[in-house]
């Protein structure tokens, strides 16, 4: 379904969910914290936040998906 969506030029988000345990979103948490507070203004700071991101993104389970044709309305040009 998502492959079809996206080979017809749509542009697709798909929606996951996992239950955490208050340990696990407090070590997330404390872990995002320290590195915005220490590495703030750093070349890394990005790299390093996408990373913990990428831990907790683990072993979701999908629950639905979207598609919307990425369009302009005509006078959006304009607009801009």
């Amino acid at each position: 379904m998502v492959e079809t969506y996206a080979e017809s030029g749509l542009r697709t988000l798909l929606l996951a969910r996992r239950d955490i345990s208050a340990a696990e979103y407090e070590q997330f948490s404390y872990q995002i914290e320290t590195i915005r507070d220490t590495r703030r203004g750093m070349d890394d700071l990005d790299e390093l936040i996408e990373q913990v991101y990428t831990e907790i993104e683990q072993n979701l389970i999908l629950v639905g998906a979207t598609a919307i044709e990425d369009c302009l309305q005509e006078e959006c040009k304009t607009t801009i």
